[in-house]
């Protein structure tokens, strides 16, 4: 079984209301914060060499007045 294309099939419709409702806002904001990667092996925790930062990526969206 081709699990990319079932979990592709299967969330479509979520992709889909997602897409309607976002489009369908009087207003969205963004944002995009940074993280450290951290190595969970490390004693210390520290970042891992050569890695790049994670990202955390926040939408919020406000509906117009009456909907």
């Amino acid at each position: 079984m081709d699990w990319s294309a079932f979990t592709l099939d299967v969330l479509a419709p979520v992709a889909d209301r997602i897409e309607e409702r976002v489009l369908g806002t009087y207003h969205l904001r963004a944002d995009d914060t940074g993280m450290r990667v951290l190595d969970r092996d490390h004693p210390a925790g520290v970042r891992i060499p050569g890695r790049r930062d994670g990202r955390f990526r926040a939408h919020v969206t406000a509906r117009s007045e009456g909907t």
